[in-house]
């Protein structure tokens, strides 16, 4: 007969209802779930996969409710037919489907050892989950991840990631602080963060961001394009193109296409043109150097060569401007 040896006895589901708040003296109020309380801080699930602390000096109020807790038991050694429906779904959810442990349900022969899966294999399932486009169930197993092992930084990295690359990079940021809290020698965090302050539109402070990222790792040529494109958001035009120079000896596609739209800023169109040449040069499917140079060959009187390359840009699925749009009908 088919059996299952379980080495875990007993699962707490926690169900929350994030109906919890806290009211700071500034008046800022924050909702989520209060998952720890000491005579001095309280710490709160925002549901971005670490709790916050706040001191209690910190609040003028707060209410709490009591946090609901779901058992799900299973026998040390159970047939399948002997495993309630609710057992067998747990079982699918929290083992299977992990990829820790192969299961055929339907199989009578065959004796299987099952653990619950660990922090870097639930991480691993995550990242799996979310290149298959399931985003909710990656983020559910990172944050199964962080509960079993709450130091293990890859799963706030993918997290953080996974929050920032689907439009929450608000919620990413405090995940790689925690991060940085405890390796602020990591460099790829810190130019992540920067970018998610970018995404904010905060771009001094995603500048910060990647000024630390290149001290600790100077060709990190990450952090030097995504930086060049901070100083062209702040105005910093100079600074800029120093860095796309930089760049030039580790992505000369960036590099390239970035010096282009600065000549092109500065009305140099005959070196913007240049360098969008040789950005399609090294990069013939690079959509954005056809709209730019079709764009500035209409501002230099080249009107037919510049309709031509806007609608090379459209047929890539570049949108067009609505002021160009009407020159290609």
């Amino acid at each position: 007969m088919f059996k299952i040896l379980f080495s875990l006895i007993l699962i707490l589901m926690p169900v929350f209802s994030f109906a919890e708040t806290i009211e700071l003296k500034d008046g800022k109020v924050v909702e989520g779930k209060i998952v720890e309380e000491t005579a001095d801080w309280i710490k709160i699930d925002l549901g971005i996969g670490v709790p916050i602390t706040y001191y209690k000096e910190e609040l003028r109020n707060y209410n709490k409710n009591d946090a609901v807790q779901k058992e799900v038991s299973l026998p040390l050694v159970a047939t399948i037919d002997e495993l309630t429906a609710e057992q067998k779904k747990n079982l699918e959810e929290n083992y299977v489907t992990t990829g820790v442990a192969n299961i055929d349900l339907a199989s009578k022969d065959t004796e299987i050892k099952v653990r619950p899966p660990n922090a870097e294999e639930l991480t691993d399932a995550a990242t799996k989950l979310y290149n298959s486009g399931c985003i909710q169930e990656a983020l559910i197993k990172t944050q199964e991840a962080i509960d079993q092992n709450k130091d293990y930084l890859p799963a706030y990295r993918v997290m953080a990631d996974m929050l920032q690359e689907s439009g929450s990079a608000d919620k990413s940021i405090p995940l790689y602080d925690k991060i940085l809290e405890k390796d602020p020698n990591a460099d790829e965090v810190f130019m992540n963060r920067g970018y998610a302050y970018g995404r904010l539109n905060q771009f001094d402070r995603a500048i910060l961001d990647y000024n630390k990222a290149l001290e600790l790792n100077p060709k990190l040529f990450g952090a030097i394009g995504n930086r060049a494109a901070a100083y062209v958001k702040t105005g910093n035009m100079d600074l800029a193109k120093k860095d796309y120079e930089n760049l030039t000896a580790f992505n000369k596609e960036q590099a390239y296409f970035g010096l282009g739209n600065i000549a092109a800023y500065y009305g140099n169109w005959e070196e913007a043109l240049s360098y969008y040449d040789k950005t399609i040069q090294i990069s013939p499917d690079f959509a954005p150097a056809y709209l730019m140079k079709g764009q500035i060959l209409l501002q230099v009187d080249r009107k037919p060569e510049g309709i031509d390359l806007l609608k090379k840009a459209k047929s890539m699925g570049m949108q067009i401007p609505p002021n160009f749009e009407k020159l290609l009908n």
